[in-house]
């Protein structure tokens, strides 16, 4: 058999559990937790730190802290004696450049590596003596030895690798002070729980320098075949908790212990877990067949099969951050002053505050509290949205008629992206918890809703600018919300937020 052919059946499995959202089970609702995923859910967690995002600013750090020692010594040495020339500062920044380039050949640039000591300094001590022997060779070359200062050279060289020590060692404190804290670790949860799984743990846990923190096994089965720990990690529950386990801690990865050959039982499990923000994983320790290398991701030497990826993270995740922060600042600002009317014009319509607080559903399905101007009267507000907004509502003031129609009523939520990070600038809407389609709660009415989740939620998304917003159908809105989170870029949210901003605000479908 070519190993492209069993390949080729996970994608499909995974596809499949994206695609057919009509077999999709209503997962959603509450599950009640055994009393030991209860006891890891109470533990206190703090938020992760993308290793991706780390060894990339230390790779920053390090090209800024050796141009500015380089270009500082040439100042205070050379230039004040010869003049300024630009030729030194290109070749400081050559040189910065190529140590950059030779640590990451040397294999420093790991947060494994980042833990250690003499592994990190014996690598980056050769590097940088070897980036000054290929500048010296070039220099001997290009009859240029007599243009360099050397003291300037050998000032550079030592001063420069006494920043990066001192630089490694701060950072040594740090990422280990992180370790500690549990922000370097993959919080792992593994299903099948019998020797395979308990195989597949021991596997993970003799591995050296590993950022897997196995919190546990879930198993369907009940009887001889499932063990009540495996390698140490207890059950924890069945497949149908590991949704509500996973709102209540976070939870980084999913691998399965299960065979390739059990594929309808992994498809029917799939269909259940594609809606978390998480990396879902196929272990392929017990697999007889050998794919070639590039088939698998690795887990330390453990080969496993990608099947769904946490969306938007490393470093997307920050450029987002970036995007809503600059950008919402900007935007805010600029939206003061109609901020600041919309309020006035509030408050002499009709008694009450200017904005209220609204629950509704966040990333991974966390409740939240979004800001909107009050567009409701006050004694007749709907904080928990049981009833929709609908066309002549007579709960409307006349202010609010005009904000809700122009949603401007929405402005108050920059505050959430600005100040509070619950929110982004571009993404799904979020959705009042108690929102209901035709007597019935969102998650009930759409199978799969809570995939929606696997983002933040936005001020405008995808499905607004198409013309899916207030009273239009719910599953065409849902569609093109998880259409946005499978293909997200930046540039797809600068299309969004551009064509919001030029079409207006307008929408003939809202009450």
């Amino acid at each position: 058999m070519e190993p492209i052919n069993v390949r080729s059946m996970m994608e499909t499995a995974a596809a499949t559990a994206a695609a057919t959202a009509g077999d999709r089970p209503p997962v959603e609702r509450r599950r009640r937790l055994s009393p030991a995923a209860l006891h890891v859910t109470n533990q206190k967690v703090q938020a992760a730190y993308s290793p991706v995002v780390i060894a990339g600013g230390v790779r920053v750090a390090d090209f800024l802290l050796l141009t500015l020692v380089g270009v500082a010594i040439y100042l205070g040495y050379v230039a004040r004696m010869d003049g300024f020339n630009w030729n030194y500062v290109a070749a400081i920044v050559g040189m910065s450049i190529a140590a950059v380039i030779c640590f990451q050949a040397s294999d420093i640039y790991q947060v494994q590596i980042f833990r250690g000591q003499l592994r990190q300094m014996t690598r980056m001590v050769s590097s940088w003596a070897f980036v000054f022997l290929l500048f010296i060779g070039a220099s001997f070359f290009a009859k240029l030895g007599d243009a360099v200062s050397r003291l300037w050279l050998a000032a550079f060289f030592f001063v420069g690798l006494a920043t990066l020590v001192v630089e490694r060692v701060a950072l040594r404190a740090l990422v280990r002070r992180w370790a500690r804290e549990g922000r370097l670790d993959r919080r792992t949860i593994v299903v099948g729980a019998d020797e395979n799984g308990e195989k597949l743990i021991e596997l993970l846990n003799v591995q050296e320098d590993s950022d897997l923190d196995v919190l546990g096994v879930f198993d369907d089965r009940n009887d001889s075949r499932a063990l009540d720990t495996c390698a140490g990690s207890p059950k924890l529950g069945k497949v149908d908790d590991i949704v509500e386990f996973a709102r209540r801690t976070r939870i980084d990865l999913v691998l399965f212990a299960l065979p390739i050959s059990a594929e309808t039982r992994i498809l029917e499990m799939l269909k259940k877990l594609w809606v978390l923000p998480v990396d879902i994983r196929l272990s392929a320790h017990t697999n007889k067949l050998r794919f070639r290398p590039r088939s698998y991701s690795y887990l330390g030497k453990v080969p496993t099969l990608d099947v769904f990826e946490a969306p938007i993270t490393d470093w997307d995740l920050v450029m987002k951050w970036l995007f809503d922060r600059v950008v919402g600042i900007l935007i805010l600002v600029l939206a003061s002053p109609v901020m600041a009317l919309v309020a006035l014009a509030i408050k002499l319509d009709s008694p009450g505050p200017v904005l209220f607080r609204q629950k509704r559903f966040g990333f991974n399905n966390e409740r939240i509290d979004v800001f909107k101007f009050r567009s409701l009267y006050h004694d007749q507000a709907d904080p928990l949205a049981a009833k929709v907004v609908t066309k002549n509502d007579s709960r409307v003031t006349r202010v609010g008629r005009f904000i809700r129609k122009s949603s401007l009523d929405e402005l108050p939520q920059l505050f959430n992206v600005v100040f509070k990070g619950n929110l982004s600038l571009v993404g799904p809407r979020p959705h009042a918890v108690h929102a209901k389609a035709a007597n019935r709660l969102y998650n009930d009415a759409v199978d799969g809703y809570f995939a929606r989740h696997r983002v933040k939620p936005g001020i405008t998304g995808w499905a607004q600018i198409n013309g899916w917003r207030g009273n239009t159908s719910l599953e065409r809105r849902i569609e093109h919300d998880i259409d946005y989170i499978e293909h997200w870029s930046l540039r797809r949210d600068l299309k969004i937020l551009a064509l919001t901003l030029m079409r207006g605000f307008l929408h003939r479908n809202v009450g």
